[in-house]
């Protein structure tokens, strides 16, 4: 679609088609609950420490102009700075497909993926990071047209707490590769 207005719809949960909604979910019960819900068969990815280092730094550029089409630098190092969430890297074997951020109040994002078919294990250990915070509850942002990470969430019985509209003037990235922080961190 070229022009107009692009948006991200919440109607995707009740029922209506698939449309790119953003959309808060939040557990319908405590997060210690979660392990059990989690533990589910799914490839173990390896998450490490987002460090501040070149290294680092070029894999998060990377990941974001991937997903997104640009580069989200200052927010990474406002994260890594701000001391209220942990970065992660998230590892396949030896390949990095992946980050996220989980903050000590259990909420995950952003998150970004390479490839499409990473966001279900990214999300999954994105969930068992969130349960390892200790917080009482979990929560993200998650675009409607991500599919992989809305099963996942409906299946470890997470509901809507917030649905929200996103609106820009023009395309910009692929929503089934990204889960936002929030919606003032866009």
């Amino acid at each position: 679609m070229r022009g107009g207005v692009h948006g991200f719809v919440t109607a995707v949960l009740f029922g209506l088609a698939a449309a790119d909604w953003d959309i808060e979910l939040r557990p319908a019960f405590p997060a210690e609950s979660w392990a059990e819900l989690t533990a589910r068969k799914h490839e173990q990815l390896r998450a490490e420490a987002i460090a501040d280092t070149p290294d680092h730094g070029k894999l998060l550029e990377q990941l974001d102009r991937s997903a997104l089409g640009f580069s989200r630098a200052k927010h990474h190092r406002f994260l890594r700075t701000d001391g209220t969430a942990r970065g992660f890297l998230l590892y396949r074997a030896d390949d990095c497909i992946g980050y996220v951020y989980v903050s000590a109040s259990g909420h995950i994002g952003p998150l970004a993926v390479l490839q499409r078919d990473d966001m279900s294990d990214a999300f999954k250990a994105a969930l068992d990071l969130a349960v390892e915070s200790n917080s009482s509850h979990v929560s993200a942002f998650l675009p409607g047209v991500n599919e992989a990470s809305l099963e996942i969430a409906i299946a470890c019985g997470m509901r809507i707490t917030l649905p929200m509209v996103l609106m820009s003037a023009k395309e910009f990235g692929d929503w089934q590769r990204y889960l936002p922080r929030n919606p003032g961190f866009m």
